[in-house]
This record gives structure tokens, C-alpha cells and sequence, in this order.
């Protein structure tokens, strides 16, 4: 039984330390708040009295949760007022001495059973705990800025921590509504240790001028989906900051890559100390502003080059993803495009898959159907290498292989006029290797989009040594053009993004061999810790470990620098064939859902509108076109399609997989609330086609004013069509879910609640606690992925939970459902008497509770009839046929 802490002592009321006293008071713990003087004191409770107040703010809690919280807080200049805690934390500034001479002082105070905890985020916890007899009871509790909203924690375990001690820790942070992970006490932990080699990284690019912040920044925002650049993000962390935990880090682990850079010990010193003094990388409108302001290092478009060479033809060298993306991008920018593939074949490959891509464009409302026909109007694909003779821009989008680039960039030098520009989309070859194979070195230059061109607004634009200033300019100006956003850099390895990516992500494999975690707390850290998109391992199994040892070994054998030296670990992966997602089997056995993953919410690579308009104020952009005649009151049957907009959508997941599905809006009413419908199990052909789901869709716009989004999960299938992916039991499917839920928030859409059948019910318990959704409905609820944390989260968070469960369910009935639902107040459990399966004449049933949940000012039952016109579903199929083809 872990241990009730019911008073905690925070030491340290800074805006961390503040942070944390709040913390803890939201859940209910007395605590007694010390600062060292009364000034200190006042603004620490100004801190956490500001803070509740956006709460009440947000709606997020009342006035009177706002003053009991503050008044569970005693706040104290004197230390003694500790002497009763059960635990206590240190949150004072990164100086070890002080924090000594803390925990030495302390030590003198409490009671002998108390906890005492450092917040520490790079220090030896070790070497605080030895400053106390009871080094024993001494941990590391790493909560991340702003502890209030930051859900991720560090409990440190050092060699002398007593077991019971770190569990207890452990229960207490998962308590306050925490992911803790335990983590030994090395240097910088598991978040810090990462995050900070990757920043000095892109400091140092910085410093060597390869880059501007600017152009840096933006490359890691765009590229890899971050919320900052590392530029920024060190400005914001303070560079006193980040110098002091990588000179602790390098001091402790000796890894160069640790070493500071010159320009961080440089700045320190000059006073640029980031946002906090209105000064950093950046300059700002003042002290503690996140407004920046142009300063002499702001670039001017006056110093581009006045001339550039101006390009209405572009030729396209390849056949692949990456060159029928390209060809779409020149084409929908208004370039005439000249794709060239090597077989006739491909030809037909190349025109389809673009036109593809750009009815997709167009069912989602990106793109008029006028607008496509006129795009595939400008493209003409050929086999010949000759019919590039007259174009102002040719981009090679070929194999990665240094020989066939060459001879293609020597054939492409004599077959192109003299003014043509030759660009390699190339993401880890040396661009001049491509130019000295020609007789026109400065109009060669690097071009290299990320993957889907078509959605990726990132081009990094690479000069070489003989690259001209023209060239350069001309290629951005073409970037501009197509809507997209150009960087600058060097032709050197890795360019900008992969530059700073697979150093990261070499070192979080180096702390998975060292054991020092595991791939899932590693994973957590950074997800949740740092607020990134996906975790390293995540993103290793996604990219292919085989393309990141690739990236590695040439990012190695270029610098020369120890430290890029691909972990072992990965080289033996690769060599035994897992090689990420595409085998099955890399960091994670994705074929038999091994490694759990906790649920979170969900960062997209780049920010790209979703498609189709907000449903307020316009209609849909695909209408049911519904005959005049009237037929009155015919009864509602199982293949009833009622009046609806519906829009075929695709919903985008954060790993990149595309899921097809629909979404069911009110034929003339904005929709009152939102369902969500999760069920995707392959056998049952996709969650579009899953009984009662698809029955709601049929039914609720019309009957009850509801909206209804229902899509096919990963690998699952209807006669809609795929989705991309395969079915993952419940690992992959979280990115599914954030997607869904995106799509609604992107929309516009109201009450969104959460429909979960059979395996979609622990898709909904544990994915489900995203802000914007309001409650939630399980139907037949097996339970058996959900976890007793993740009910116990629902329980915290206190959003409506209701279980519609058949008396003779095949895997959890009422009784069972009950005693599983206890250890959640909220939750609701209707047993349906008298069911084995839902869908078999209960569909009425199950559709009035939920819209007696859903929507409560719909009167239930709902009309068994309808006055009006209908549609009947095709029902040869195990799908709804008919509503596939409405308004296509």
C-alpha cells in the first residue's frame, strides 16, 4: 500500500517551485510554502494566484476552487514550518551548494519518517542527498515548467534510495494526475540529457554561421513537427540556464557533445541571457516578452540578389513518392511540368497517382475541381531526357545513389539550355558531387523537399561552395511561388533537419543499450517532457532504422565526430532485419503489440489544414442531393439513410498514414454535438461499417441535429476505401484517435463525445482525455487493454463516462462492468436485459441512450418513422453501399 502523503513542503517559491505548491493543492494536499524573504513570498503567491486565475479564467475552475486551493497553501519565511510535512521539495535555483546546504538544514527539521525530494533537473541528486543522514530518504521529483499543465515528472532513484521510498514517490506523482518514469541519477536525466545535446547542437550550427536562427528554427518547426526551434526554445529556457546544465552534464559524462558551445558561455557573459532580459538569439519587445523584434541579425529581403532568373518550365527526373509529389507542387503553383520517368509504364503510374492526389484535394475542400483539371492540364509526362531541352528548372527526384545522380546531372548539363537550373532533391549526398559532374557548377543547387511534398512546407535549399547567389535566390523565389517555406544552408551533411534529428535520436538508442531506461519511458520523457510530436524510438520504428544508420554513418563519416558514431545497438537491429514498421518488428514488435505506450496527446509534423469548411454558416462541400418527392411516415428500418450533408473526408495521423472516412453533418440545422465513433476491429471491415455506428450515422443528423464522424482506422477497410497502415491493438491507433479528434476542433464542431464499441472502448479510455472532448459513451466494453491508471484518470479528470453493457455479453457483463467502473464516481453503467449483442434489436435502444447523453434536449425515444425522404443503404454488402457513392 503506497503511502499517503496529506502535507508536503515546497522550499522554493519561484515560478517552478510555485508550480508545484499548486500542484499539489489541486489535489487536495496541505502544503506549507517557504520562501527566504517576504518579498520572495509575495511573489510566489502572486505566481500561484495568477495561475488559478486563467484557470477560473478558462473555466477550468470556479472562484470558490480557486480560494480553497490558494488557502490550502501556508505561506512561510520560516523553515521550521516544514517540521510536520510527510515530504518535502527543494525548488531552488541550480547551484549545488545551496541546495547542500538546504538539505542539510532540513534534515535537522523533519520528522524521521519524512521524504525529502530535489527538483533538480541536471544535478546529483547523490551528491544533495549526502548532505543529510538520510540519504536513504532522499529522491529526485523533476517536475517540467509549467508544473501545473506539464503531465510528465522524473523520479529519481540514486544507489541509496531506499525502495520503498522511490515507489512511494512514484504512487504520489501518478496521484496528481503525473506520467512518472523512474530514472537513475545521471547527469540531465532522461529529457534533459536529450533535449540539451540537440540544442548546443544548434547552437553551434549557429555559431559556425551555417545557418540563420531564423532558417534553423523554422527547419526543426516545419520539418519535424516541434512546437519551437532550438534558438527560441533556448531563449526561452534562459542561456544561464542551459549553459550551467550542459557544463554539469559535460563535467559528470565527458561527452563532447555535452561541452557548451563557445557562443552560449559567449552570450552569458555578454548579459544575453534570452526572453527573461529581452535579449537572446533573438531580441524582444522586453524583458520576459515572447514578442520578438527585427534586430541587425533580421533578414531583409533587400539582401536577397535583384536578379533571378525567372522560371515558368520545370522538369521533373523520377517516379517515384517523392517525384509525383513534386510534380503535383509545380503543377498546382502554376509551372508548367515536364516529368520524365524511365519507362513507359511509369508514365501512366506518374499522371495517376498525382491525379489521385488531387481529387483528394478536391473531396476535401483543398482544391475546386477546376482548379485540378487545369493542374493536370500543366503536366506532360514523358520518357525522354531530350523533351527537358527548354525548361528553366530541372529538379532530379531519382534513387539515392551517388553514381546514377552523377551521370544523370551530366546528361541533364548537355541536353538543358545554358540558363537552366539543375537541382537535386537529395537528402544526405553531397550536392557537389552532383555539380562537378557538369559544366555549370553555379547553377547547381540542392532542393530538398520533405516527404509528402505535397503537405510539407519545408524545402531546404542547399548552396555549395560554386553555388551562385542567383541560383540560390532563384530557387526560394520558386519555394515562394508554391506556397512553401524555403531555409538556407550549407552542403554538408545531414543539411539542417536531419543534422540535429539523428545525433538526437543516436543518443536516446545509446541510453536504451546503456539500460539506463526503457524505450517507453524514453519515449514519454520527450513526448510528454518536451512536448515533441513523437518519441525517438516512435520515430526510428516510422523512419526505417536502416535509413537512420544510413543518415548516421554519413553524418560520421563526415564530422569524424565520436559521438555520431550510430550505436551499436541500431547496427545490430538493421543487420537482423527489424528494421522499424515496414518489417513488422524494430524497436518495438508492432505485429504483436509489444510495449505498451501511454496515452497522449498528439503534436502533428507540420499544421495543415484539414480540408472541407467549418460546418457554422456554409454548407458542406459535398450535399446529398435528395429527390422532391415526399414520402410520408415510412418506417425507419436497419438500412434507412436518413437526410445528411455527408463529406467523405481523410484524417491525417501524426505518423503520416492517411484513414478514410465520412463525416455526417444536419441537412439544414447547424449540429448540436459531436460523435466520434471508435470501433476498429479489421474483422468487422472498418469502423464505417460497424453496426450501430453506421446506423448513427444513418440516423442522428436527421433525428437528433447530431454529427457524426466515422473513419476507418489503420488497416482497416470498407467499401470507402482503406486506410493506410496496419491494425496496431491500440498502439499506432492513439495517432488515429488525435486525428479524429483535430479534425472536429479544425471544424468547428460542438459537444464532441467520444462513441466507443467493443475494442473502441479502450481506444476511448485510453486516448479519450483529449481537452476539447466532453464525455464519453462505451458500448460492450471488453476492458481488456485498459488499465487501472488510465480508469483511475478518468476518475480524476471527472468527464462524463457511461458503460451501455448486454446482460449476456460475451466479454464483460453488467455485474463484472460495475465492479471495474467502481474506481471511476462518475462513471455510468445501463445494462441492456435480455442482449447478447447490441446490434441485434437493440440498435433503437442503444441510440436513445446516447442521445440521452449526448444530446439532452433531444426528446428520446427517438421517431421510429419518417416524413420525408429516404435512401436505403445496399445491404448485399457489410457496408453501407449506397451512402459511399452520395454526392461523389
Amino acid at each position: 500500500m503506497a503511502r499517503d502523503f496529506s502535507t508536503v513542503g515546497v522550499v522554493g517559491l519561484g515560478t517552478m517551485g510555485a508550480g508545484i505548491a499548486e500542484v499539489f493543492a489541486r489535489q487536495g494536499v496541505k502544503v506549507v510554502g517557504v520562501e527566504r524573504g517576504d518579498e520572495q513570498l509575495d511573489r510566489g503567491r502572486a505566481h500561484v494566484e495568477h495561475s488559478t486565475g486563467r484557470a477560473v479564467a478558462r473555466g477550468k475552475l470556479t472562484e470558490d476552487e480557486q480560494r480553497q486551493l490558494v488557502d490550502r497553501i501556508t505561506f512561510t519565511t520560516t523553515m521550521a514550518d516544514v517540521a510536520d510535512c510527510d515530504l518535502v521539495i527543494e525548488a531552488v535555483v541550480e547551484h549545488l551548494d545551496l541546495k547542500r546546504q538546504i538539505f542539510t538544514e532540513l534534515d535537522g527539521i523533519v520528522r524521521d519518517d519524512a521524504v525529502l525530494a530535489t527538483n533538480t533537473s541536471s544535478l546529483s541528486v547523490t551528491q544533495i542527498a549526502a548532505a543529510t543522514s538520510r540519504p536513504h530518504r532522499v529522491v529526485g521529483m523533476h517536475f517540467f515548467n509549467p508544473a501545473p499543465v506539464q503531465a510528465f515528472c522524473e523520479v529519481i532513484r540514486t544507489v541509496v534510495a531506499a525502495p520503498d521510498v522511490v515507489d512511494d514517490v512514484l504512487a504520489l506523482a501518478r496521484r496528481l494526475g503525473k506520467k512518472p518514469v523512474v530514472a537513475g541519477d545521471k547527469a540531465g536525466f532522461i529529457a534533459n540529457a536529450l533535449l540539451f545535446g540537440y540544442l548546443n547542437h544548434a547552437a553551434s550550427l549557429y555559431e559556425m554561421r551555417y545557418a540563420t536562427r531564423e532558417d534553423i528554427d523554422a527547419a526543426m518547426r516545419l520539418g519535424c513537427g516541434y512546437p519551437m526551434g532550438p534558438l527560441a526554445l533556448l531563449d526561452l529556457i534562459g542561456l544561464d540556464t542551459a549553459y550551467e546544465i550542459l557544463e554539469t552534464m559535460y563535467l559528470q559524462g565527458r561527452d563532447r557533445l555535452h561541452a557548451p558551445a563557445p557562443i552560449l558561455k559567449q552570450m552569458v557573459t555578454a548579459g544575453l541571457l534570452g526572453r527573461k532580459i529581452g535579449r537572446g538569439f533573438y531580441s524582444y519587445d522586453g524583458p520576459d516578452s515572447s514578442a520578438v523584434v527585427t534586430d541587425g541579425d533580421t533578414p531583409s529581403e533587400a539582401a536577397e540578389p535583384l536578379v533571378r532568373r525567372p522560371v515558368r518550365t520545370v522538369g521533373v527526373v523520377g517516379s517515384g513518392t517523392m517525384a509525383s509529389g513534386i510534380v503535383e507542387v509545380m503543377a498546382r503553383g502554376g509551372f508548367d511540368v515536364t516529368a520524365v520517368v524511365r519507362a513507359e509504364g511509369k508514365v501512366a503510374t506518374l499522371v495517376g497517382t498525382v491525379t489521385r492526389s488531387l481529387d483528394k484535394q478536391v473531396q476535401r475542400g483543398r482544391l475546386d475541381a477546376a482548379a485540378r483539371d487545369l493542374a493536370l492540364a500543366r503536366i506532360t509526362a514523358t520518357t525522354r531526357l531530350d523533351d527537358l531541352g527548354g525548361v528553366d528548372l530541372v529538379v532530379e527526384a531519382i534513387a539515392e545513389d551517388l553514381w546514377a545522380k552523377r551521370t544523370l546531372f551530366e546528361n541533364l548539363d548537355e541536353i538543358c539550355r545554358p540558363e537552366a537550373i539543375l537541382a537535386t532533391t537529395t537528402s544526405s549526398l553531397p550536392v557537389i558531387e552532383c555539380a562537378s559532374a557538369t559544366g555549370r557548377p553555379s547553377q547547381v543547387v540542392g532542393m530538398h523537399f520533405f516527404n509528402p511534398a505535397p503537405a510539407m512546407k519545408l524545402v531546404e535549399v542547399v548552396s555549395t561552395v560554386a553555388t551562385s547567389a542567383e541560383s540560390a535566390a532563384t530557387v526560394r523565389a520558386v519555394c515562394a511561388e508554391l506556397g512553401k517555406h524555403a531555409v538556407s544552408c550549407g552542403d554538408r551533411a545531414g543539411f539542417i533537419v536531419n543534422a540535429l534529428v539523428f545525433p538526437y535520436l543516436n543518443d536516446a538508442v545509446k541510453m536504451l543499450e546503456a539500460h539506463y531506461a526503457t524505450a517507453d519511458d524514453i519515449d514519454t520523457a520527450m513526448k510528454e517532457g518536451c512536448r515533441l510530436p513523437m518519441g525517438p524510438f516512435e520515430l526510428l520504428d516510422v523512419v526505417g532504422n536502416d535509413v537512420a544508420l544510413s543518415i548516421e554513418r554519413t553524418l560520421y563519416l563526415e564530422f569524424r565526430e565520436p559521438g555520431f558514431a550510430p550505436a551499436p545497438l541500431l547496427e545490430h537491429l538493421v543487420t537482423a532485419g527489424y528494421l522499424g514498421r515496414k518489417t513488422g518488428r524494430g524497436f518495438r514488435d508492432h505485429a504483436a503489440a509489444r510495449g505498451h505506450l501511454p496515452s497522449e496527446t498528439c503534436a502533428f509534423p507540420a499544421k495543415q489544414r484539414r480540408g472541407g469548411a467549418p460546418f457554422a454558416g456554409s454548407p458542406a462541400k459535398t450535399t446529398v442531393g435528395w429527390p422532391s418527392l415526399t414520402i410520408m411516415s415510412r418506417p425507419i428500418r436497419g438500412t434507412s439513410v436518413l437526410p445528411a450533408r455527408r463529406t467523405p473526408l481523410t484524417l491525417h495521423t501524426a505518423d503520416g498514414l492517411e484513414l478514410v472516412g465520412e463525416l455526417a453533418l444536419p441537412a439544414e440545422q447547424d449540429p448540436t454535438a459531436t460523435l466520434i465513433c471508435l470501433h476498429p476491429l479489421p474483422t468487422h471491415g472498418g469502423m464505417m461499417d460497424s453496426h450501430v455506428l453506421r446506423k448513427a450515422a444513418y440516423r442522428l443528423p436527421a433525428l437528433a441535429g447530431i454529427a457524426v464522424l466515422r473513419f476507418n482506422t489503420r488497416g482497416t477497410a470498407s467499401v470507402q476505401g482503406t486506410s493506410e497502415g496496419a491494425f496496431d491493438h491500440t498502439v499506432g491507433e492513439r495517432f488515429d484517435v488525435a486525428a479524429a479528434v483535430e479534425r472536429a476542433e479544425f471544424d468547428e464542431l460542438p459537444a464532441v463525445w467520444l462513441l466507443g464499441w467493443s475494442f473502441g472502448t479502450d481506444l476511448v479510455l485510453k486516448y479519450g482525455l483529449e481537452e476539447s472532448v466532453a464525455g464519453a459513451v462505451l458500448l460492450s466494453p471488453p476492458l481488456r487493454f485498459t488499465t487501472d491508471d488510465e480508469l483511475d484518470a478518468w476518475a480524476r479528470d471527472g468527464r462524463a463516462l457511461v458503460a451501455v453493457v448486454p446482460e449476456h455479453d460475451d466479454y464483460l457483463r453488467p455485474a463484472a462492468a460495475r465492479e471495474r467502473f467502481a474506481r471511476v464516481p462518475q462513471a455510468e453503467v445501463v445494462g441492456v436485459d435480455d442482449a447478447k449483442h447490441l446490434w441485434v434489436g437493440h440498435t433503437e435502444r442503444v441510440l436513445d441512450e446516447v442521445v440521452t447523453r449526448v444530446a439532452p434536449g433531444v426528446r428520446t425515444p427517438l421517431p421510429r418513422t419518417w416524413d420525408g425522404s429516404l435512401e436505403t443503404a445496399d445491404s448485399s454488402v457489410y457496408a453501407d453501399g449506397a451512402t459511399g457513392t452520395f454526392g461523389r
